[in-house]
This record gives structure tokens, C-alpha cells and sequence, in this order.
């Protein structure tokens, strides 16, 4: 029983750090640019609107198509199963919203959130089979070994990290380890993190722990959502943790689900990271981002108490 038990242990650890497929690109650039999002629901109302032929990213293409790579928060199954949980809220997008992802240089997406298993297990590998066509990659989702994804582009080596804390049927702790070694191999760990409580404008002191100890173990970049308004940036360290971004395509309507920000992260080959806030608010279903005098504005505010900031922009070393 002992030797059956050890072997089981081994499998375990062995699949925890299988190392996933490393997708690679080159732009020829020196830099690597990456604009993160949200949370990003297609479903409900919005695919409503989707039906009719409104573009939710109409607004927004422009900018997010001057990225190397976009990230966002996938908040729930890419899927035509009607087989779905019966539960308040529950959602379920159109196939084709996966095309509408890619053509807005959508280039990886969590799917650590508390909706990805809306349809159960034939909603999410739907939605990984959508994606894969579509060639966006997917992180997290339930399974362990799925939890992060390395990016290769213009040889920077990136590791998306998803982790969901809302539902938490996988605990922090066990992704301590996976965050130390992925620092260790890769030039950029980013963690995306589904945490929080709704509606709270400010984080909790549980998510300033697991915040500071993800950077402890090697995070470069903390990145939340689920709140779905907009909470406070930290720089721990010297590395950022944006606490919650907000909503960026969803049908909440309260004046505060309708704002949120996107963050823009410039890599450079001398360590450091340039990160600049690019404040949004939706009309409808479609987020537009603020005027330069606007986003000054917000900024003011917003970033008040980094000193060491110019205007929406600081720097981090990574």
C-alpha cells in the first residue's frame, strides 16, 4: 500500500509540472507588448446584441490590434450544449463569438473563473476546441495541468498563470510551487486571479496576502478580476498587483460595472517593465476608452499614491 501510495504521489507531482505546449512567435521586435482585459462575457444580453450585429469591441479595436498579445478573463463556456446548470447565473456564448475573440487580437484568455464550468465538463473542452481553432490560448479551467500557459514572442518567454479563488477547489497553496519553477524558466510570470468579493471597491485583507506571497514566490504581474468594479493597484516590491480591472464586456449596467481599465505592459531587455492604465467606460455593451483628458483625470486619482508614477504610467523591474 505504501509503494502504491508513493506512486500516486509521484503521478500527481509529475502531472502538476508536465510542462504544456509552448507556443512561439516572433514579430522581430526588441520588446514584447501586452494589453491585459477584464472580465469578458459574450453571452446573455451581449450575445443578444452579438445576433443583431452590434460589435461589442467596435470602440476598442483600434487599440487592442496594437498589441503583441491580448489577455483577458473568459467569463463562461464557448459553447451549443444545452445541457447547463440550472443556478442564477449561468452563461453560455455562441460559437462564433470564439472568431469575434480572434479577430480583436485576443491571444490568450483565463478560464479560471467561476463560470467556465457553466455547461459542465462538455462546455468547457467546447470551449478549449473553439479557442484551439481560433488559435487562442486558454489557461486554467479546473484541471491543474491546465493552469498556466508559456507564450514565446519576439524570445521573451512569458508564463500565464490562472488561478480561480471564488469557487476554490484548487487552494493558493498548491500554486506556490508551479509559480517558483515557472519563475525559474521563463522571463514574465503573470498570474490571473479570479478573487475578491462582488461589488467591493476595495480589496480584502485575505487577496493583500495572496497578493504579496504570488510575488514572493515569483509572480511579476498580479491580475484580478471578479469584483467586477474596479479596485486598487499595489506595487509590492516593486512589482504590480492590480486588484481587480472590472468588467470590460459584460450587461451589468450600475454605473460602476460599467467602468474599468485595461493595463498596457511594455518588456524591454534591460529588466524593466513600463505599465500604463488605459480607463474605459461601456455604452451599452461596448467599452470606449477615455479621452487623454479624461484618462489624466482618472489617473490623478486613481494612482495617486504611487509617487514614483508619470501621468497613467510607472515602472516595475522584472
Amino acid at each position: 500500500m505504501k509503494l502504491l501510495f508513493i506512486v500516486m504521489v509521484l503521478s500527481m507531482v509529475n502531472t502538476f509540472f508536465q510542462q504544456p505546449k509552448v507556443i512561439i512567435e516572433n514579430n522581430n521586435s526588441d520588446s514584447l507588448s501586452i494589453l491585459f482585459l477584464g472580465d469578458v462575457m459574450l453571452g446573455r444580453n451581449v450575445g443578444k446584441h452579438i445576433k443583431e450585429g452590434i460589435d461589442p469591441f467596435f470602440y476598442t479595436q483600434q487599440i487592442t490590434k496594437n498589441y503583441d498579445i491580448v489577455s483577458a478573463n473568459l467569463e463562461g463556456p464557448i459553447t451549443n450544449t444545452v445541457t447547463c446548470q440550472k443556478k442564477a447565473y449561468s452563461f453560455k456564448f455562441n460559437p462564433n463569438t470564439a472568431t469575434i475573440l480572434a479577430d480583436n487580437n485576443m491571444g490568450v484568455v483565463s478560464l479560471a473563473n467561476n463560470h467556465s464550468f457553466d455547461c459542465y465538463s462538455k462546455g468547457l473542452n467546447d470551449t478549449k476546441k473553439y479557442l484551439t481553432e481560433n488559435q487562442i490560448g486558454y489557461f486554467g479551467g479546473g484541471k491543474t495541468e491546465e493552469s498556466f500557459l508559456i507564450r514565446e514572442i519576439n524570445n521573451y518567454k512569458v508564463a500565464f498563470v490562472g488561478v480561480d479563488l471564488s469557487i476554490g477547489e484548487i487552494t493558493i497553496q498548491s500554486f506556490y510551487p508551479l509559480i517558483e519553477k515557472l519563475d525559474k524558466e521563463n522571463d514574465f510570470v503573470v498570474v490571473n486571479i479570479h478573487w475578491g468579493n462582488e461589488y467591493e471597491l476595495n480589496y480584502s485583507t485575505t487577496q493583500q496576502i495572496i497578493g504579496h506571497t504570488l510575488i514572493d514566490k515569483g509572480t511579476d504581474i498580479v491580475v484580478g478580476h471578479h469584483p467586477h468594479v474596479i479596485q486598487p493597484v499595489e506595487i509590492y516590491k516593486n512589482k504590480p498587483i492590480f486588484y481587480s480591472l472590472g468588467n470590460f464586456i459584460f450587461d451589468q449596467f450600475d454605473e460602476l460595472t460599467t467602468k474599468g481599465i485595461a493595463v498596457e505592459v511594455i518588456l524591454d531587455k534591460k529588466s524593466i517593465t513600463t505599465a500604463r492604465m488605459l480607463p474605459y467606460q461601456r455604452t451599452g455593451i461596448q467599452p470606449i476608452f477615455f479621452t487623454q483628458d479624461r484618462t489624466e483625470i482618472f489617473c490623478n486619482n486613481f494612482l495617486q499614491h504611487i509617487s514614483s508614477r508619470k501621468k497613467c504610467s510607472f515602472e516595475f523591474t522584472y
